[in-house]
């Protein structure tokens, strides 16, 4: 209890430096020309359960330092806080640190990342408020010092969505701070979260300043374009498929505290939700434990304070933010499955809707001792799409690509087994070192038959090649229709071909069958397994 009760300590500082005070108030600036390249009321698609495998790739593209909040900043332009102001600059490979850090948390939360940008208008407005701040005090409309002139003051009162921080040197863990959002000021709203997962807001800019004589000697401010869009269903944090626990919880010795919001934010096919209609149950796997959240559940940002002994539920314009009681939570484990029921909410025509979504948590510490293992079937240079793949008896199915992909230990060997209907069964063995491996397997077709064209005549020649281990056994039909496509007539030639061989069978149709019909078709079939469709044309 004692190691819990430090922890909600930290977590008490985290949310008095943080102030959404005017996060839900904010419109944007007339002939404002930095504009999201969304347009207003664009639907965006939202991408949903990723997997371990995706997200161990990305968390290596956008590696960044935003868990190690001591790590300070570095300033490449000092600032002036006196008369004549300056804003300066900070250093170029932190701001993309930071970069990454947002694209990261973006896309495990499902939303376009990859056109997210630091833009310089932004930033020049942000660094601007985070001066002005180190100058005149920590709050989002602080008051213009005598000395300071009239344009540096309107570049840092921009009238923009705008996130601020104090008391942190790590820009890059400012953006983890903001996603997390804990504190009586925040849990009601998740602003912070919300301006961040804003779909349409692409063009950001972060700000840090350092003045020992401010009340609060680090300072960050991070602004964003407005803009409007909605999702094509549905954004959540955490995010449904795998998803790792650093990024939702705290960590104390690995145990991992989870007294922060969830959130889901319900998009385009929706109606705006009603506190007093819905119910949302979270059911955790481990030991089947239930919370059910309703109209009686507390806003704990307006009712009851940030008490850990009560769940919360919060409902604000299409933002649903809730939280189970973080006493009978605890520390999410590695492996931990969550379930998420909503109930109670409509579609836009106004038929009731329901939505249930899965959240897997993993330990992202143990994951970076593991690489991927991606497995791709191929046959005659294409992709081969439902294929299973079984990796020392873990079995995936090939997506659209051809591929499968495993998260396992490294310096270690797998042996695997690829098989699909009408394929050989593939065998053998990959070697991990430390790093992921990739490997194009080519599958072959068991049986493969051609018809010596152009055939338009009533006797024709079938090949038939086995290409398996084992003699199979075929049987060939050829169809005859009329002109309405009526079954008239089926002949059967039934073969028996030796393991590795090919046959020639003779189809011979009689001349009163062949006259009287309109269309001919051929199929071949192994046992229930069709291997061929081909239509003769008269």
């Amino acid at each position: 209890m004692k190691k819990y009760l430090l922890l909600l300590l930290c977590v008490i500082f985290f949310s008095s430096v943080l102030d959404v005070s005017a996060a839900d108030s904010l419109i944007p600036p007339e002939n404002n020309e930095i504009v999201s390249q969304l347009g207003y009321g664009d639907v965006v698609q939202v991408k949903h359960d990723n997997t371990i495998a995706e997200i161990m790739e990305k968390e290596k593209e956008f590696s960044h330092t935003g868990f190690e909040r001591g790590r300070d900043t570095r300033i490449e332009t000092e600032p002036s806080y006196t008369a004549p102001y300056s804003a300066g600059t900070i250093n170029s490979e932190d701001k993309e640190d930071s970069l990454r850090a947002l694209k990261m948390v973006r896309y495990l939360a499902g939303l376009p990342y990859e056109n997210v940008v630091l833009d310089d208008y932004e930033t020049n407005t942000a660094q601007h408020k985070a001066v002005l701040m180190a100058v005149s005090g920590y709050g989002h409309h602080p008051a213009k010092p005598d000395d300071m002139d009239d344009e540096f003051y309107s570049t840092a009162n921009d009238y923009s969505a705008e996130c601020i921080y104090a008391g942190v040197s790590n820009i890059s863990y400012s953006i983890l701070g903001f996603v997390a959002d804990p504190g009586v000021n925040n849990i009601a709203r998740a602003g912070h979260r919300m301006i961040l997962f804003n779909p349409a807001c692409t063009q950001f800019g972060i700000g840090y300043a350092y003045n020992p004589d401010a009340q609060w000697s680090d300072l960050i401010a991070v602004h964003t374009n407005y803009g409007y869009s909605e999702t094509d269903s549905y954004t959540a944090w955490p995010n449904s498929g795998d998803f790792p626990i650093q990024y939702f919880t705290t960590s104390t010795y690995q145990n991992y505290e989870a007294p922060y919001p969830w959130s889901l934010s319900l998009g385009a096919p929706y109606k705006t939700p009603d506190k007093e209609k819905i119910t949302l149950t979270l059911t955790r796997k481990r030991d089947n434990h239930v919370w059910v959240l309703d109209k009686n559940t507390p806003n704990l940002g307006v009712e009851y304070g940030l008490s850990d002994e009560y769940t919360h539920l919060a409902v604000n314009g299409k933002n649903i933010i809730f939280r189970p009681d973080v006493v009978s939570l605890g520390a999410i484990q590695d492996g931990d499955v969550f379930t998420v029921n909503l109930s109670g909410i409509e579609y836009t025509d106004g038929t009731p809707a329901q939505l249930n979504y899965e959240i897997r948590f993993f330990d992202l510490e143990k994951e970076k001792n593991n690489s991927t293992i991606t497995i791709t079937a191929v046959h005659d240079g294409e992709a081969l799409p439902g294929a299973e793949v079984e990796l020392d008896g873990e079995k995936v199915i090939t997506d659209q690509y051809g591929e499968a992909k495993f998260r396992v230990k490294n310096n270690s060997t797998y042996k695997y087994v690829i098989s699909k209907n009408g394929y050989n069964t593939e065998n053998g063995s990959i070697k991990v070192e430390e790093s992921d491996v990739a490997e194009n397997i080519n599958m072959v077709k068991t049986m493969e038959i051609q018809i010596k064209d152009p055939v338009l005549s009533q006797v024709f020649n079938m090949n038939i090649t086995n290409n398996s281990d084992e003699k199979k056994d075929i049987t060939v039909y050829t169809a005859l229709y009329d002109g309405q496509d009526v079954l008239m007539k089926v002949i059967v030639n039934n073969e028996s071909i030796p393991a590795k061989s090919d046959i020639e069978t003779l189809v011979s149709l009689p001349n009163d069958d062949y006259n009287s019909s309109e269309k001919i078709y051929v199929f071949a079939w192994e046992g229930m397994i069709p291997l061929f469709e081909k239509q003769m044309l008269k």
